[in-house]
């Protein structure tokens, strides 16, 4: 991620396991499900549709900024 050698790695919890995928731009949407109150919650950058599945996606950096004041509180 990040430049900070105190924050190599951390973990997201998910409700189902991870996969790697490759797809294509066109094959992923937003998702029109989402109320406006969801639409800006810390953390998620994108809430999507692909193959007709919600996703999550999440905003790594804004995570890692939350994370770096506890990591030097240490």
């Amino acid at each position: 991620m990040g430049a900070d050698s105190r924050l190599p790695h951390f973990g997201i919890l998910g409700t189902s396991a991870p996969r790697p995928i490759n797809l294509q731009r066109d094959e992923l949407q937003l998702n029109p499900e989402v109320g406006e109150t969801d639409l800006h919650l810390p953390g998620i950058l994108s809430w999507a549709r692909y193959q007709d599945q919600p996703v999550v996606i999440p905003d790594l950096e804004a995570i890692e900024a939350v994370l770096q004041p506890l990591v030097r509180r240490t």
